[in-house]
């Protein structure tokens, strides 16, 4: 895919097709599908960029898209009652195993391609819709600059499938080294977040986390704890964060709504750092004062 824009249009049954109880023509400008008593949740057709003719008996409909780089997804369509489907893009490595998710709620979005990708398939999904008339899904390069494609959002690390928690943390300037986090469970770690808009970081997250019932979003400075803070305000998790906060807003104690834990106040940072010089320290020294049982699982009034 160079500088042209790929066209995708619904024109065949697949197996992924849901066509019990389904109406389902195609015409030379769009695609009706009609099925009132579609239960939600479930795939109404699927695009894949790869695929095995012998055992699918279809060919492939995506385009082949370069790992790291962003692109523009647009899809035009209408559905009734309004806003009733979704889409959602499933990115997969070359042994199979998922690399990522997005969810698309609207008619466009902005997509990285993860670097770790080897392919991808987009599943629209039914909410409820009663009637869809489908036209096109347009791809093409991402017009705007290209600080967008630098949000960096890390596979699982220590997963433990056992734990309903995710613990989110926000990477400062400076690189976070694996012993900040060795004994933190299913920890997400986000890089150059500071280079995007609030409401993309929210965008990338939200199908990340939308299934687990402790959502931690760790920060452990400055910049790092605000928007910790703001990301526990909008998906209603929790922020551990440190007391340092931008200086235009109030103390994080001050503030009021969102559950947050301050596992390093300033008499405890004061101590720590007594005799040492503070610019030569990384602040993801401070990692290492949460209480992990807490963290991990336990209840957020432990101390």
């Amino acid at each position: 895919m160079q500088n042209n824009s790929d066209t995708i249009r619904w024109t065949q049954i697949t197996p992924s097709t849901f066509m019990y109880g389904s109406q389902l023509q195609f015409k030379e400008d769009e695609t009706i599908f009609k099925n009132a008593l579609m239960p939600s949740g479930i795939v109404i057709h699927e695009w894949q960029m790869m695929t095995q003719y012998t055992a699918d008996k279809m060919i492939p409909t995506l385009p082949i898209l370069k790992r790291g780089q962003t692109y523009h997804f647009s899809f035009d369509y209408e559905v009734e009652p309004a806003d009733h489907i979704y889409f959602k893009l499933i990115f997969k490595r070359r042994n199979g195993t998922e690399a990522g998710t997005q969810i698309i709620k609207g008619h466009e979005a902005d997509v990285v391609y993860p670097k770790d990708a080897f392919s991808y398939v987009l599943q629209m999904i039914n909410a409820a819709a009663q009637d869809i008339r489908f036209r096109t899904i347009t791809i093409g390069p991402h017009e705007g600059d290209a600080l967008h494609q630098q949000l960096s959002i890390s596979e699982v690390v220590n997963e433990d499938q056992t734990l309903p928690v995710r613990n989110i943390i926000f990477v400062e300037a400076q690189e976070l080294s694996y012993d900040a986090i060795r004994n933190m469970k299913n920890v997400i770690g986000i890089e150059h977040w500071q280079q995007v808009e609030e409401e993309t970081v929210f965008e990338r997250l939200s199908p990340l986390v939308e299934e687990f019932s402790h959502l931690h979003f760790i920060g452990y400075h400055e910049a790092s704890n605000e928007m910790a803070y703001q990301m526990a305000e909008k998906f209603g998790g929790t922020a551990f964060i440190t007391h340092h906060h931008a200086q235009t807003k109030p103390s994080f104690p001050s503030r009021g709504g969102t559950e947050r834990v301050v596992y390093m106040d300033e008499e405890k940072d004061a101590m720590q750092s007594l005799g040492i010089v503070e610019n030569l320290l990384n602040p993801s020294r401070f990692l290492k004062y949460i209480n992990i049982n807490q963290l991990n699982g336990g209840r957020h009034d432990e101390i």
